[in-house]
């Protein structure tokens, strides 16, 4: 499968912060000593304070339960809504905490595939099989974090452990897909999109189907479930019109669902107006807008989008 264009390309490489619906929890207790050592302050959902012990630390996945959710189990698969506040277990200059990134600032919780190998190897190990609710912390040796290859522009260095707290917001199982009601009155010139439910969707392109030279959305399906909030959680298939092949597409292995706010594509926000969660867009890129490298004259293609969850 050949590289997709850089407008997709750019969605399918960069995971949105997304908040969703929460789930009932208790409270953890201020300054909570874990089987780490390390020490946490702060309840679920608010942005917790660390403790980092004076003792070299494990050379294991070192998991510890602050407060257990009483919600669903937390499956490989499932796209998963967490907060979470990241930190070396060495402080930086001068014996500060080294905290490396947290979602409590932005108010807003992270989203990703979980237990697939779409984060790093301690947030698989180490969230599946928690419950929703949850408020975990991790105490993540080298080689489950980043080892010797840090994200450019961090502060971790290379060999660092790292210690993380996850709060588990919600999931989104991996069986998620669209449901609703064929639109009517589609355009004729329409690529043809098969496929149901959580399957991937298919697009072929008649002869009828010619590209647009100003970009559009049309929906598919009217979805029936929850109302869309700012932030969508969706899977999407990226076809050409030119080459009539498929260019990207969450279903392959190693990707999967993605969070993008509808303003991202054209005429998407228009298109989902008043839709819902089950929802499925058709988007139409004229090749004006998609000019790539590969494509210098720009390429047109269609955008399948399935909205699977919002907030």
């Amino acid at each position: 499968m050949r590289k997709p264009p850089a407008l997709v390309a750019l969605l399918l490489g960069t995971t949105l912060a997304i908040a969703a619906c929460g789930s009932d929890s208790g409270d953890s207790g201020d300054d909570a000593t874990t089987e780490s050592g390390v020490t946490v302050s702060g309840e679920f959902g608010d942005k917790p304070e660390l403790g980092i012990p004076d003792q070299e630390p494990s050379d294991e996945l070192v998991v510890d339960v602050l407060t257990e959710g009483d919600g669903d189990e937390v499956e490989a698969g499932d796209f998963l809504l967490a907060h979470y506040l990241g930190q070396t277990w060495e402080p930086a200059e001068g014996d500060e905490a080294n905290v490396f990134d947290n979602s409590y600032d932005r108010d807003e919780p992270a989203g990703f595939t979980i237990g697939q190998g779409s984060v790093i190897t301690g947030w698989d190990e180490g969230l599946v099989g928690q419950t929703i609710g949850s408020r975990v912390l991790l105490s993540i040796p080298p080689d489950m974090g980043y080892a010797d290859a840090p994200p450019e522009g961090s502060t971790i260095e290379p060999g660092a452990t790292l210690v993380f707290v996850v709060d588990i917001v919600d999931t989104i199982g991996a069986d998620a897909g669209v449901s609703g009601t064929p639109a009517a009155d589609l355009p004729a010139d329409l690529p043809t999109v098969a496929g149901e439910d959580a399957d991937q969707p298919t697009v072929e392109f008649p002869a009828t189907a010619t590209p647009v030279t100003t970009s559009t959305s049309d929906v598919l399906i009217e979805g029936d479930g929850e109302e869309l909030g700012e932030t969508l959680v969706v899977k999407i298939v990226q076809a050409s019109y030119t080459s009539k092949e498929t260019q990207a597409s969450s279903w392959d292995e190693g990707r999967g669902p993605l969070t993008l706010t509808p303003d991202q594509l054209p005429g998407l926000a228009e298109a989902l107006d008043g839709q819902k969660v089950g929802t499925r867009v058709l988007v139409r890129i004229a090749a004006a807008d998609n000019v790539t490298e590969q494509a210098p004259n720009g390429e047109p293609i269609a955008i399948v989008v399935d909205v699977i969850g919002t907030f």
